[in-house]
């Protein structure tokens, strides 16, 4: 399972180079990626993170899951949907439809939801399902990113999971 190799530094979120096991070829077009725009948020005010300062209102709206643990979930019907004016959260983990409240304080999201309790169809959907149902329940961090297309992304990470969610353009 691929993790997105970051750490918090003082000027921000930076690639933990360190971490990184994937040889001189993948290197260089992770660096290359990189350079593209393939980048975390600068740092905010004070070199603070700007995902830890994030306004619960650059929530608002639809996003569809991406990659969860850094492997894509292609055809998943996943995604999460954000109200910040009246603090609520829809959507679904891919098998089961959710609903409920949430709170966005210091880069944490903290959850108060309810679901369908409908079997999986597939060990991929149901894996899915759980990692987000971590997620949502274990005080995941948030974290706002850059995606390789120039898209905003939303990485949450809690518990050793992460899933990865892009905006859903509006319709």
């Amino acid at each position: 399972m691929r993790r997105w190799p970051i750490e918090e530094t003082a000027m921000g979120w930076s690639w933990k180079a360190s971490s990184y096991r994937g040889g001189w070829p993948a290197l260089s077009v992770l660096l290359c990626a990189l350079a593209a725009g393939c980048a975390l948020e600068p740092a905010g005010p004070n070199g603070a993170p700007s995902a830890r300062a994030m306004d619960p209102a650059r929530l608002d709206g639809a996003w569809r899951l991406r990659e969860t643990g850094g492997v894509a979930v292609p055809g998943t019907r996943a995604e999460l949907v954000f109200t910040s004016a009246r603090g609520e959260l829809h959507g679904s983990d891919g098998c089961n439809r959710l609903a409920g409240r949430y709170t966005l304080e210091a880069g944490r999201l903290t959850t108060k939801t309810a679901s369908t309790r409908m079997a999986c169809l597939s060990e991929p959907e149901a894996a899915t399902s759980r990692t987000l149902g971590l997620l949502l329940g274990g005080g995941a961090e948030v974290l706002e990113v850059s995606l390789p297309d120039g898209g905003r992304g939303l990485l949450l990470r809690a518990g050793g999971e992460q899933a990865l969610f892009e905006r859903r353009p509006q319709p």
